[in-house]
């Protein structure tokens, strides 16, 4: 449900709930950003490669061994990508959502 709202319908929403000033934008866009980037971690943790795991689980790794050594290793580099590119969407839509309100570079645009 979150990542349907898009983070300018977020922006009005929080600026109505706690004012006009950059906390609405940021609150706006951590919400959005935590929603979808859910969506996109867990999707890179289910393709993993399940072949290093089985083989790290039979030599007798306990689970923290098994994440650090067999999940982590294939997941890491999406990850990194993944933040990098949310981080860019957020640096775009942050001057639109101060047109509404939100703070920062688009506030003062307005």
């Amino acid at each position: 449900m979150l990542r349907s709202i898009e983070p300018l319908v977020m922006a009005i929403l929080f600026v109505v709930w706690v004012g006009i000033g950059p906390f609405a934008g940021v609150l706006a866009l951590e919400v959005h950003s935590i929603a979808a980037l859910g969506k996109l971690f867990s999707e890179q943790i289910e393709s993993i490669d399940t072949g290093p795991v089985e083989a790290i689980t039979a030599v007798g790794a306990n689970p923290i061994q098994v994440v650090v050594f067999g999940v982590l290793p294939q997941v890491i580099l999406p990850f990194l990508a993944l933040s990098f590119y949310r981080w860019d969407i957020n640096v775009r839509i942050s001057t639109i959502i101060g047109f509404v309100g939100g703070g920062g570079i688009g506030f003062l645009l307005q």
